[in-house]
């Protein structure tokens, strides 16, 4: 306990103001719910969940502020969003908060990726990246470049507890612009707390020697910041020279190494909807703006403002994050005794290794959806594959499992019925049988995938 606060712990920066009540259900009833979602639980509806750590995105808990601001009727921005109270109060915040002078508000962070892609990444060109989020990848490569993964080796080795998995390798960087040429590669692009290998965060280190590299060959360095939050405040435990800098001044640190970022608002930033372009170039902030307009991906008045009033809320102390790190910390050291989960802990999920968990006879046919609907069925608890993998993971045969846990949203008791379902299932993997692909030429190629039991 601190000396400065002796008697007193603060160890929860919050108070529940509206509560959804959780049913209950029976094994006989998920049973039903599973046969009739063809056994995949991401099409289970809602009211049959108990806990769903599916996913973090748009699904935390917003503060009784951002709820306020949200209910703004301003009309929308049009082509003058200067003309907008709700657009100029958040522009105050992300130049406070971010440093950038320029930006654009966008629907979701998908939409900021597919304008940005469209300006800054040319058609036969290079993108290197470390590993980035699959819909970052498919916008660029719908530009027509190519990517090229630059990241350590230590993003495939899930046993070892490197703090900052996701780091750049500079030597593989260096080769990269040697053998392409600068000219040929449209940007650097580093996403933050690399959700393809666990979550894992980038040094603020290494990201200074990345954008050394960028500036001397004149390279473009851009950011995927929808985890900017998460990735500092693991900064801040894990690297040694920033453990007395606030959330705050590491989020400004990193935004300075960058010539632009794009990111969703859904995952940090505890709102609904919601992401952003920031840049430093007034004519493509111009141009983005332009698409946003065309494209119809402009952000509401109150979707604006519920981010600027929830801004100074997060950042008015460290404390929000440090209690959703510690959560998901919480029930990594639950599992991680056990269950062959990613190591180390990250900020928003626990990860489990497939191979691992099914060995020595290794998974079952589609190993992630098998082992989700058996927890499914035992607990009434969802968890998912999550995003697809990296083109470079997928050759090494992973396979992986997630538990995105949302921030503000459950108990820790919440965590302790969900590692009691995972080491149940574990203890009994014997048992859980493999899934087979239902293949209905009625159905669409991009419908959610229906199987049946081995």
């Amino acid at each position: 306990m601190d000396g400065a606060t002796k008697g007193v712990t603060f160890s929860v920066p919050y108070e529940m103001a509206v509560v959804r009540p959780l049913r209950q259900t029976t094994e006989a009833e998920r049973q039903a719910a599973l046969a009739k979602a063809h056994y995949n639980t991401d099409i289970i509806p809602q009211d049959l969940i108990y806990i769903d750590l599916s996913t973090d995105s748009g699904v935390s808990a917003s503060s009784t502020g951002q709820f306020a601001a949200a209910q703004s009727v301003e009309p929308g921005m049009g082509l003058a969003s200067e003309g907008s109270g709700a657009y100029c109060r958040l522009a105050a915040q992300i130049q406070r908060h971010f440093g950038f002078d320029y930006f654009v508000p966008t629907t979701q962070g998908r939409s900021a990726e597919r304008i940005w892609t469209k300006i800054n990444v040319k058609p036969g060109s290079i993108v290197a990246g470390n590993l980035l989020f699959p819909s970052t990848r498919s916008h660029i490569e719908m530009t027509g470049a190519q990517i090229v993964d630059v990241i350590g080796e230590a993003a495939h080795d899930f046993a070892t507890d490197d703090p900052f998995k996701g780091n750049i390798d500079l030597d593989k960087l260096e080769k990269l612009v040697q053998e392409k040429g600068a000219g040929q590669i449209s940007c650097i692009y580093v996403e933050l707390s690399v959700n393809s290998c666990g979550g894992h965060p980038v040094s603020l280190g290494n990201l200074s020697a990345v954008e050394t590299i960028a500036a001397r060959h004149k390279i473009p360095l851009f950011l995927d910041a929808c985890r900017i939050l998460e990735n500092s405040s693991l900064i801040k435990v894990r690297e040694a020279q920033y453990r007395q800098w606030t959330l705050a001044e590491i989020v400004r640190a990193t935004c300075a190494l960058a010539d632009g970022v794009t990111m969703s608002a859904l995952k940090d930033f505890l709102v609904g909807t919601g992401g952003f372009i920031f840049t430093r170039d007034r004519g493509s902030q111009q141009k983005a703006a332009m698409q946003s307009f065309l494209d119809g991906v402009q952000l509401s008045a109150g979707a604006m403002d519920a981010i600027a009033a929830g801004l100074p809320e997060i950042f008015a102390s460290d404390a929000y994050m440090t209690q959703r790190i510690e959560q998901v910390k919480y029930l990594w050291d639950k599992l991680a005794g056990s269950v062959p989960v990613l190591r180390p802990a990250s900020g928003h999920g626990v990860f489990i290794d497939l191979n691992e968990f099914f060995a020595p006879s290794g998974p079952e046919p589609f190993a992630a959806e098998a082992l989700a609907a058996f927890v499914y069925q035992k607990s009434g608890i969802r968890i998912s594959k999550g995003p697809p993998l990296a083109p470079s993971q997928v050759a090494r045969g992973v396979e992986l499992l997630r538990l995105a846990v949302p921030a503000r949203k459950y108990l820790n008791g919440h965590m302790d019925d969900v590692a009691n379902a995972v080491g149940y299932a574990f203890a009994q993997r014997n048992e859980i049988r493999g899934l087979q692909k239902i293949d209905d030429a009625a159905r669409s190629k991009y419908d959610p995938a229906h199987f049946v039991t081995l």
